[in-house]
């Protein structure tokens, strides 16, 4: 009777599956269908944000349901199978379609043929070739870069859609490499929606490898592989990747291979040669990883713990040493210009209007690290109450009203304007900065304060508790809060997490993947109502999206995992 009841548990569960799978096939078919409304050339105010938002949250509740079924019920082999051809047809799918909201890619596209020119890729940034004059002294390698512009007529139109053109790339040499490859592959004649579908398919063969390895590292800890639909029908690993196209397939891939490394390291079934070389191949890894997308350095920690245990202090420092030496010259590159560009502020950039019109040198990397902010939530709530209204330098009678006019008071701001001016300005003092720049700058510092030790919390916990399952969770709960403390929590950095979400206690970490997609509302308000208040409040568009939305999209996930975590 039992078998028979176990029998009849695995058909269920096996139609579920294939049920789930269906509908979402079709759901990605509907969306794909309204991503033509998504082409470059359609006006932002026609493009169905709502549509596609909901479309999203459909796929996300079919995903939710079959995730729950399978992470309840007795492993099956063709379970398995059925998971892994709906998480390749998914991707299939989704390729031939236009990106919905997004044009990362075509920073990729030309940064690869910059690579495949030959010519150093953190050097000139978009913006100076495509005001750069054939007739005039140039430099050998501009003049390169002015050949590969003319090439043909698509190689000038992708430039010409390249953002933030005026700096130089922010994206790290390892995927400068794999950007050159898939230039190289691609022939120049070919049409801007070709060469943006080379680039797409380089990701997915990176995002499949990750569900791959997804697959090993289950079956390392025991652990029915079936859990991999968390990360193979993941709407947003699916959006992200295969529509958008977005390179943070590329370190995913490398930050998982590199765990799959620790592991067999720290947790050997081999011998002590065997081990060892587990462990170079861990480093290799990571600096391949840093070198695609700088993030993985957080890992260190978790990564010198088990090095530590399994090898000892010393032989650990050394790898560690030429490790992070090996990742400080992936990230040098990126921090010197010897032609540098002066790249004009905008008011959206700084901290006052009156910096949009500050020229400063920098390069794309410190551009994003000293201003970048986006849908973050933990970090704005610092920054905002550290942000004076009005700066010190800005303190005469004529310019006064029209500052405190221009923006409506924040109403989570709970410190005073006078000890935020005066915080300011004694900062400013202190660190040697323009008074602007210090609600940022002190924010990064405080949040880079609690990760370091959140971080070490996690060090010392997994240390104490030191088994396969505790060490992985805590290099998700790792990156996880890594994320939640940024400036910067696009939809996409959250897959930097997403291949370790099956071995994290609290399930309440699977719904970030699907509220994190409500960022997508705020171009939705920035097109339609980017003057108007929105729902009796004081903010429009943009400030309404970062005052009033990110508390819908943060506050309940934060409330729930405490309760989550009193309860565990």
């Amino acid at each position: 009777m039992a078998v028979n009841e176990s029998a009849q548990s695995e058909q269920r569960t096996f139609r579920v599956i294939i049920l789930a799978g269906v509908l979402s096939w079709v759901v990605w078919l509907i969306l794909m269908r309204m991503s033509a409304q998504f082409a470059w050339e359609s006006a932002p105010t026609e493009r169905p944000l709502l549509a596609v938002l909901g479309v999203l949250g459909l796929l996300f509740g079919l995903y939710a349901g079959v995730a729950s079924v399978v992470l309840r019920d007795a492993p099956e082999r063709r379970n398995l199978t059925a998971i892994v051809i709906f998480s390749v047809a998914f991707r299939l799918l989704t390729l031939f379609s236009e990106p919905i909201q997004e044009v990362d890619a075509y920073r990729y596209i030309w940064d690869g043929k910059v690579v495949a020119a030959g010519v150093n890729p953190f050097r000139y940034s978009p913006e100076q070739v495509r005001n750069a004059q054939e007739n005039k002294p140039l430099a050998a390698d501009l003049r390169r870069l002015i050949r590969v512009r003319d090439r043909s007529a698509t190689n000038a139109e992708i430039l010409s859609r390249v953002h933030y053109a005026e700096l130089t790339t922010v994206y790290p040499p390892v995927s400068q490499i794999v950007f050159g490859g898939v230039a190289l592959l691609t022939p120049h004649a070919w049409s801007v929606s070709s060469q943006l579908l080379m680039m797409k398919v380089a990701m997915v063969v990176f995002d499949l490898a990750t569900l791959v390895l997804v697959i090993r590292l289950l079956r390392f800890t025991g652990r029915p592989q079936e859990w991999s639909i968390l990360y193979g029908w993941c709407p947003l690993i699916v959006k992200e990747f295969a529509n958008s196209g977005h390179l943070d397939a590329i370190t995913v891939f490398l930050t998982t291979a590199s765990v799959v490394c620790a592991l067999h390291a720290f947790f050997p079934a081999c011998g002590r040669r065997e081990r060892t070389a587990w462990l170079w191949w861990c480093s290799l890894l990571v600096v391949a990883a840093v070198g695609a997308k700088i993030y993985p350095v957080v890992l260190f920690p978790m990564m010198f713990l088990g090095a530590c245990r399994v090898f000892g202090f010393v032989r650990a420092s050394f790898v560690a040493t030429v490790t992070l030496s090996l990742c400080v010259l992936m990230i040098v590159p990126m921090l010197i210009r010897d032609d540098p560009v002066q790249a004009t502020a905008t008011a959206a950039d700084f901290d006052d209007a009156s910096a949009a019109s500050e020229v400063e040198t920098q390069t794309g990397l410190t551009a994003f690290a000293s201003q970048w902010q986006m849908n973050d939530f933990l970090f704005l709530l610092l920054y905002e109450n550290l942000r004076p209204d009005v700066l010190p330098n800005q303190l005469t009678d004529s310019a006064l009203p029209q500052i405190e006019n221009a923006r409506p008071a924040v109403w989570f701001v709970v410190t005073s304007g006078d000890w935020r001016r005066w915080f300011a300005k004694r900062a400013s003092v202190v660190l040697g900065v323009p008074a602007r720049r210090v609600p940022f700058l002190a924010t990064r510092l405080i949040t880079s304060l609690i990760f370091l030790g959140v971080a070490l919390s996690l060090v010392v916990r997994c240390g104490r508790q030191w088994n396969r399952e505790s060490w992985l969770e805590a290099v998700f709960l790792t990156l996880a809060w890594f994320w939640m403390l940024q400036p910067t929590q696009n939809p996409w950095y959250w897959t930097w997490a997403m291949p370790f979400v099956p071995f994290v206690r609290s399930r309440v970490w699977i719904a970030v993947s699907g509220v994190v997609l409500i960022y997508y509302l705020r171009f939705w308000l920035i097109y339609h109502v980017p003057d108007t208040p929105v729902a009796k409040t004081a903010y429009a568009g943009e400030n309404f999206y970062d005052f009033c939305v990110v508390w819908m999209e943060y506050a309940p996930f934060l409330c729930c995992l405490a309760i989550s975590s009193r309860r565990g």
